[in-house]
């Protein structure tokens, strides 16, 4: 090679993205499951804000019971939010209607999870005790909803 002339080799150059992609390999699934914690962090919100709804329903009911019809709640879905478990309502509805994938007994609520690797995969809330039931992978839980 001449003097003056400086740069890497075909060998260094494969050697580096080589390593490259071994690093990308580890952590591309951790970096998911990071994204789906988040999302269930988004779902975990929407559930809590329901429960605490349910037990001001509850303290104002005349029979100290929760409701099953989401109408009776002083809480709407957000237009557009919670869009990774399909649980958004179009603008303009007045109250807007829950998504197909929420469900609302009187002992709790709870979302399926809709597209991605965790579809079909239901994450709950338990009213009296805020617990979390379903059995969403990405949060260790595996507790039946009632």
């Amino acid at each position: 090679m001449p003097k003056g002339l400086a740069g890497f080799t075909l060998l260094e150059l494969l050697s580096v993205v080589i390593i490259i992609a071994v690093l990308t390999t580890a952590a591309i699934p951790e970096y998911m499951k990071a994204v789906e914690r988040s999302r269930a962090a988004e779902a975990l919100t929407l559930l809590g804000a329901i429960r605490v709804s349910e037990q001001r329903y509850k303290a104002q009911s005349p029979g100290d019971t929760y409701t099953a019809a989401f109408s009776e709640l002083d809480i709407q879905f957000p237009v557009g939010g919670t869009q990774s478990w399909g649980a958004e309502t179009p603008a303009g509805g007045n109250p807007p209607n829950p998504p197909e994938n929420f469900s609302l007994t009187t002992s709790r609520a709870r979302l399926t999870r809709k597209g991605g690797t965790y579809n079909d995969q239901v994450l709950g809330m338990i009213f009296d005790t805020g617990a979390l039931c379903g059995d969403f992978v990405p949060l260790s839980v595996s507790v039946g909803c009632p």
